[in-house]
This record gives structure tokens, C-alpha cells and sequence, in this order.
């Protein structure tokens, strides 16, 4: 696989692996077809889900195009929709190093500088999702990142009283830097990814205990042909 491709494997297994339960598990699976509005809507993949959950979803690169990684984008959720995960708009921004003023180009968000996975999380909330309540860091369980970047999660929650579910957010932020020909900073490029998923208040923490393994996103080899077709024609 080329790098593009790979990146999206990487990432999509990360977003997978907080997706399904053991008690799922044991019930086997179901699949959403993830499809690629860039060429045509063409199937990329099959998206493993739990079994009796619905949705759809795409693979899409960031807004602002900093990476041309192919991200899965998508929501599903149970049957009796109290249980719900959705991988977010996929976000990158750029600055240049000395012009904080710099208007930020269509599509990036208006960022002077590389973000930790958490805090990108708190700005996505503030200015995106204001039915959402953080909650607080989750504790690093595990290494962070893959692919060069870093992810992160918080504990969040949505709704009040009765209707009240709790949730977990996680991200995931690449960061590059840029020099000019004298080898100072220049600038510099980053891009994220979120997933949010949501179960009834209590009943989150044995969601994730439950989580063990995903089967891999089921990639469409017309489409990784497509892909490589499509970048080396650019």
C-alpha cells in the first residue's frame, strides 16, 4: 500500500477499536459500506459495526487539505438508538511562523500553531458541538499516536436528567513543521481527526471493558486502484 492508504488503514483502526463489545461479539457483526465522494461515490471498504446497528459513512480527506489521507467519516448507532459513535469531519489548518494575522484559507480552521490531541478536543466542543459537556481527561492507557501524530480522549456527556448519556471523545493530531532556506521555523501544518460515541449514563465504562478486538476495515481493492490511480495523475 502506498502511504495514503496506509495512513487510512492505521487511523481507521484506531477509530474501530472503541466501536464494538464483547456481548456484540459473541452476536457477530454487520458492515456499512463506506464510500469515497471523491471518486464518484465508489465503495471503499466495508466498515465492521455491531450486530443490529445501522448507519453510513464516507472516506474523505481534511478540510484543509494538509494530508491526502483517506479518513473514514461516518455515524452509526444501535437499534434502539441509545447507543451511538460517529467519526467527525476530518479538520487541518496551516500558519506561517511571524504572521499570527494570516487569514486562515477556506476550509482550515483559524489555528497559529500544533495542538494537543485534548485541547483540540476542548476546541472542537467550544465552537462545534455545544450540546456537549466535557466531563474531564481520560487517563493514557496506552502509547499515543500513530503515524507520527498523537491522540488523546476526554470523558464527556450529552443531554440532562433521564436523557442524560455519557460519552467519550478521542482525537487524533499530525503536526508537521516547515523551515525556510536558512533552517529557522517558517511554519507549519496539522490535521485531525475526532470520534465521539455515547451510551446511557453508567453504562459507559462497561461498554469500553467490553471492547477486545475488531475485525480490519474490509478495503476495496478496485478502490485502492482508483487511489493510486487518481495520485499519480495529480
Amino acid at each position: 500500500m502506498d502511504i495514503k492508504v496506509a495512513k487510512f488503514a492505521g487511523i481507521a483502526g484506531l477509530v474501530l477499536a472503541v466501536l464494538v463489545t464483547g456481548r456484540s461479539m459473541a452476536a457477530g457483526f454487520g458492515f456499512v459500506t463506506l464510500t469515497d465522494p471523491a471518486l464518484g461515490g465508489m465503495a471503499a471498504g466495508q466498515l465492521a459495526i455491531p450486530a443490529g446497528w445501522t448507519g453510513h459513512g464516507i472516506v474523505a480527506v481534511d478540510s484543509c487539505h494538509v494530508s491526502q489521507a483517506k479518513f473514514p467519516v461516518f455515524r452509526i448507532h444501535s437499534a434502539d438508538g441509545k447507543m451511538s459513535a460517529q467519526a467527525l469531519q476530518n479538520y487541518g489548518w496551516t500558519w506561517v511562523t511571524g504572521n499570527p494575522g494570516l487569514k486562515a484559507a477556506s476550509g482550515c480552521l483559524p489555528l497559529q500553531g500544533p495542538v494537543s490531541p485534548t485541547k483540540f478536543l476542548r476546541l472542537l466542543v467550544q465552537h462545534f458541538l455545544p450540546q456537549v459537556h466535557i466531563v474531564g481527561p481520560v487517563p493514557r492507557s496506552s502509547p499515543s499516536g500513530a503515524q507520527g501524530g498523537k491522540s488523546g480522549a476526554l470523558r464527556v456527556t450529552v443531554g440532562s436528567g433521564a436523557a442524560l448519556n455519557d460519552g467519550l471523545m478521542s482525537a487524533f493530531v499530525s503536526c508537521s513543521a516547515r523551515t525556510a532556506t536558512d533552517g529557522s521555523p517558517a511554519g507549519g501544518a496539522c490535521y485531525a481527526h475526532a470520534t465521539i460515541f455515547f451510551a446511557p449514563s453508567g453504562e459507559l465504562d462497561s461498554l469500553l471493558q467490553m471492547v477486545q478486538h475488531v475485525p480490519p476495515f474490509k478495503v476495496s481493492q478496485r478502490w485502492l486502484t482508483a487511489v493510486r490511480h487518481s495520485a499519480a495523475h495529480r
